[in-house]
């Protein structure tokens, strides 16, 4: 069930999915720390799964949950296909069953967003769930979340005889706006010919994910990781400890990171120099400054760090020990790259 297992916080649970689902398979591989439910791990058609899954859910805290619950039963094509009263009642047997997934479903996401992480819901974009009115289900998709819709043609999504691409439409529902903005593609505006989605062994093999879009899902998350406030600032300070050298401090004899009079352990007055140009910032500003000095390094700084938005800039600076007056100023600075 749990791959990677004991690497620390979970970057992504997949639940309604195969034992070897290819969603899973490509976030381990990638380096993210990936989870898979399975219907042998915890089946969501009976309440005692939907509360193990709760309880699983907020001790793990992942910070991304993808949810795909069966879309058959919702297919508009099963309204067509239904011809006998024998087939009617199949379907409607099929569609209790799914409309308990669905509605697990729908709990499940609230529970990740009541822990402050991401939901991502699945299914095609004619699904007929999508246009459930209990409150709920419309609550969360119109109030609590944006969705996307991708064709998987892009994906290399084709038909297994006539090698056509197939354009199927995924929407993806999801609190997290970045991964919806980023992962939106549509095949509109041209004259390539595509096959069509019909019979039941070819909808069901189109159900699985394709390599390409699994990695398009990744590289988002991935991203998105890179530049959180606190992966940049542990990827600052882990790249200062491997550059810096240590000297000892000549007043209590321990290791400082500079050769500056005094340390951290005996001086109040220590400032860690984080880089040069903040230390700069700390040093030979006149008390009869208008604030250009200040502002004019405080830019070379927010240059060389690669544009932060002022709250990352000021919560490094305030790491750094600078003057509070540098720490307001750059609250406030406007960068002219992105007026």
């Amino acid at each position: 069930m749990l791959l990677n297992e004991d690497l620390g916080e979970l970057d992504l649970v997949e639940i309604f999915c195969a034992p070897n689902s290819m969603m899973t398979r490509i976030a381990a591989q990638s380096g993210l720390i990936a989870a898979r439910w399975t219907k042998d791990d915890v089946d969501l058609e009976t309440e005692e799964g939907y509360q193990q899954a709760k309880e699983w859910l907020c001790e793990s805290r992942p910070k991304r949950l993808w949810l795909s619950p069966e879309c058959g039963p919702f297919s508009i094509m099963q309204n067509i296909n239904q011809r006998t009263p024998e087939q009617r009642a199949r379907l409607y047997e099929k569609r209790k069953k799914g409309l308990i997934q669905w509605r697990n479903c729908i709990r499940l996401a609230w529970v990740q967003l009541e822990l402050g992480g991401y939901f991502y819901i699945e299914q095609p974009q004619s699904c007929m769930t999508w246009r459930l009115k209990d409150t709920h289900t419309r609550q969360l998709l119109d109030n609590h979340s944006t969705f996307c819709i991708r064709d998987q043609c892009f994906d290399d999504l084709k038909h297994p005889k006539s090698g056509l691409p197939l354009r199927k439409s995924t929407r993806i529902q999801s609190n997290d706006d970045t991964f919806t903005s980023q992962f939106a593609q549509r095949c509109t505006e041209h004259s390539t010919v595509h096959g069509r989605i019909e019979g039941g062994k070819l909808s069901y093999s189109t159900s699985f994910y394709t390599q390409p879009f699994c990695q398009r899902a990744v590289q988002i998350w991935k991203s998105k990781d890179a530049v959180t406030p606190k992966t940049f600032l542990k990827k600052f300070r882990d790249a200062q400890q491997v550059e810096e050298p240590n000297y000892t401090c000549s007043d209590c004899g321990s290791f400082t990171p500079t050769p500056l009079h005094g340390c951290s352990k005996c001086s109040e007055d220590y400032t860690y120099p984080i880089m040069p140009a903040v230390s700069e910032l700390m040093q030979d500003i006149p008390e009869d400054d208008d604030g250009n000095s200040s502002l004019q390094k405080l830019m070379r700084v927010h240059r060389n760090l690669g544009h932060p938005p002022n709250r990352l800039l000021a919560q490094i600076l305030k790491e750094a020990k600078a003057p509070e007056s540098v720490i307001d100023l750059a609250s406030n600075i406007e960068c002219p790259k992105f007026r």
